[in-house]
């Protein structure tokens, strides 16, 4: 499913504080100009990308290697957080380049687009959020930002790693991420090649935007896993950053199912995908199946019912396998385990 609404992506299609851009052809960067990483997390342990900028010039959507993390008209990289411990800590969002602060936005409102989307302003849906100015006519927007986190103010100056913020849920958002766009004279650029949007290509490795330290860590990842889990119930899983939805999924007591679960990114038709619980008896379900669509996000869950006579005390294992058809042959995608004990 998208995780962005119509609002939130008539934003990113280039609206921002009243400024519009359309389609241009293709433009080389300055090679001068280089960006260090926005965000201080560990990819792709702590973080990963969700989406990429959009550089498919008609119908459809392609990141810059031809795959679907994107969607239309997307005009960023968003920078997700999938450790939830880390982001409850605080994941620092930092200047990329030196620059001057030239546009702040604060007193958005953090999970407003969980709990009440249609109460997201409209023209903010990018929340609480940040521009900085740089020199050669480039801008950078830091967007979706903790309320009460922005630590600078407009026209200070700031250099490359300066902290700026933190990442947050504020505007029209669904998961935990930064929202990281680059500019040059109010035409967007692509950090991962270079150039304003123009066709893909599946094997070429882009110069980009990016310093030779932050290129290290943003290999292309097409697909991963998010988190794995078990719970009492199901979870409703936009809502699964939040304290609220873990404390409501928990055990408490005789829980009457125990549910394994399971996220990912970048999922493929054609995927094969495995979860079972295997009890403290040895005995195993399975619940399998072959995936008909991409998709940038995928939620499934495995339950079981409590037996009649009651659960049996001791572990209980949960395993998740995605495999994949490559060149004839099943490939381990990845695949992952959880434990949890039952009295």
């Amino acid at each position: 499913m998208p995780y962005l609404g119509s609002l939130a992506r008539k934003f990113l299609f280039g609206v921002f504080w009243g400024g519009l851009c359309f389609y241009i052809p293709p433009v080389s960067a300055d090679e001068d100009f280089k960006l260090d990483l926005p965000i201080e997390c560990q990819i792709p342990q702590q973080c990963i990308i969700q989406n990429y900028m959009d550089v498919s010039p008609g119908s459809g959507y392609r990141d810059y290697r031809c795959g679907t993390l994107s969607y239309p008209r997307h005009k960023g990289t968003d920078f997700r957080v999938i450790d939830y411990a880390a982001y409850h800590e605080g994941v620092v969002v930092v200047a990329a380049q030196d620059g001057e602060v030239t546009r702040i936005r604060e007193g958005e409102k953090e999970d407003l687009f969980l709990e009440e989307p249609e109460k997201v302003p409209s023209g903010r849906e990018a929340g609480n959020a940040v521009v900085l100015r740089h020199s050669g006519g480039w801008e950078t927007l830091y967007a979706h930002l903790r309320p009460g986190s922005i630590t600078v103010m407009v026209g200070q100056q700031v250099k490359a790693g300066e902290k700026l913020g933190l990442v947050g849920l504020s505007g029209n958002t669904e998961f935990t991420h930064l929202h990281f766009h680059v500019t040059r004279n109010a035409k967007f650029y692509d950090p991962f090649t270079g150039v304003q949007p123009e066709n893909c290509n599946p094997e070429g490795k882009p110069a980009g935007l990016w310093s030779a330290e932050a290129s290290e860590s943003l290999s292309y990842r097409e697909t991963g896993l998010v988190e794995t889990g078990f719970s009492s119930s199901v979870p409703v899983v936009r809502k699964l950053p939040l304290p609220e939805e873990r404390e409501r999924i928990s055990y408490r007591g005789e829980t009457e199912r125990l549910v394994f679960w399971m996220e990912a990114w970048g999922v493929h038709p054609a995927d094969r995908l495995t979860l079972s619980i295997t009890d403290p008896s040895g005995k195993r379900k399975v619940d399998q199946t072959v995936l008909t669509k991409r998709q940038a996000s995928y939620f499934r869950y495995f339950g079981l019912k409590r037996p009649q006579e009651g659960w049996l005390s001791g572990l209980y294992l949960g395993e998740v396998q995605l495999e994949r058809l490559v060149k004839g042959s099943w490939q381990t995608i990845f695949a992952d385990s959880r434990k949890v004990e039952l009295p």
